[in-house]
């Protein structure tokens, strides 16, 4: 390919290959929630709280590295 370019010569056409369906897009975050819930509930536990993204407490940029 690379002595045909130096020689003038065009590359060949690339080989077009079929499209495939998508497949299904699956919420992986949502779904480990829901197994957990499941979980939970099989051993009778209760539904942990999720901490707050952001503590109104620290500024962004002040927590400890």
């Amino acid at each position: 390919m690379i002595e045909g370019k130096a020689e003038g010569r065009q590359p060949p056409e690339p080989i077009a290959e079929a499209e495939e369906p998508g497949g299904k897009v699956v919420d992986l975050m949502a779904a480990l929630q829901e197994s957990v819930r499941k979980a939970q509930a099989v051993r009778g536990e209760a539904e942990v709280l999720r901490a707050p993204a952001q503590s109104p407490l620290i500024p962004p940029g002040q927590l400890a590295r």
